[in-house]
């Protein structure tokens, strides 16, 4: 079985395209499997146009779906009925849009959602929601475990507190919300400073940008994160694929490099 993995496509449909063809990704071939790493939506154009393929090859049943934390946010401001800030910066209000302008072939740039159920009830009838009912926590082969941010872990953890993170032996029992709380984590940094992985198996992760690890590979741990963050977004080359003895990384910030990582893994 040949996996093309990707990750944080946000919307980015062509950009994605484009790299999947480049990759060799041939749908004809039942031996070529996707794995979505989460964060399909929002930030991009493209949404809709992101959906309809997720749509196609989960129907013929040929991609793993990992849940990410914009699918999360998505659901969160759907049931919720109405967007709030972090809806609006993260633009998964603006996903909520590009679908409501395409039911309705508005063409009017003003014009947005008034009858949430309405266009709920359609994106459902699309199979939108049934989509992301489907996405799993992690999925796992002999060689590898894919997730979005990373596995649950012991310890307290957040991107400004960190204290006694380990390795939670039992982590594939952990909570819905452990897994989801998951979602939000730095596996980078959980695998850099704390040394956290799966014995004897890479993990392989999304969420973050790469460019976060191999900065640090490059100029070493000690720098003040104002240095990092200088170096972080100072070379497209930073971008590619983090890999270390825990994890492979692959977000590539798609919305500042117009760039789409896609592993080619056999399994």
């Amino acid at each position: 079985m040949k996996y093309f993995v990707f990750s944080d496509v946000h919307g980015f449909y062509s950009v994605f395209r484009k790299e999947l063809r480049k990759k060799g990704f041939d749908p004809k071939n039942e031996e070529h499997i996707l794995i979505s790493l989460g964060d399909n939506y929002d930030r991009g154009k493209e949404n809709y146009k992101m959906f309809k393929f997720l749509r196609k090859m989960w129907k013929k049943k040929r991609i793993i779906l990992i849940k990410g934390n914009h699918e999360d946010l998505f659901m969160e401001m759907m049931q919720r009925g109405y967007p709030i800030s972090i809806d609006y910066s993260n633009k998964t209000y603006n996903t909520l849009v590009q679908f409501y302008r395409q039911y309705f072939n508005v063409v009017d740039e003003e014009d947005e959602p008034k009858d949430w159920n309405e266009l709920y009830q359609l994106m459902k009838k699309d199979k939108f929601f049934d989509i992301i009912y489907d996405m799993k926590d992690y999925y796992e082969t002999d060689k590898y475990v894919f997730t979005h941010g990373f596995i649950p872990i012991d310890g307290e953890y957040s991107y400004y507190y960190n204290e006694n993170c380990s390795y939670k032996e039992d982590w594939r029992d952990s909570t819905s919300r452990q897994f989801k709380d998951a979602r939000w984590y730095n596996g980078i940094e959980l695998s850099m400073k704390y040394n956290i992985g799966v014995p004897n198996k890479k993990i392989i992760v999304g969420h973050y940008h790469a460019s976060y690890g191999n900065v640090r590979k490059e100029i070493g741990m000690n720098h003040h994160p104002s240095e990092y963050k200088k170096y972080e977004f100072s070379n497209f080359d930073f971008f590619k694929p983090y890999e270390d003895n825990n994890i492979i990384a692959i977000d590539s910030c798609v919305a500042f490099t117009n760039k789409i990582n896609i592993l080619v893994l056999d399994d």
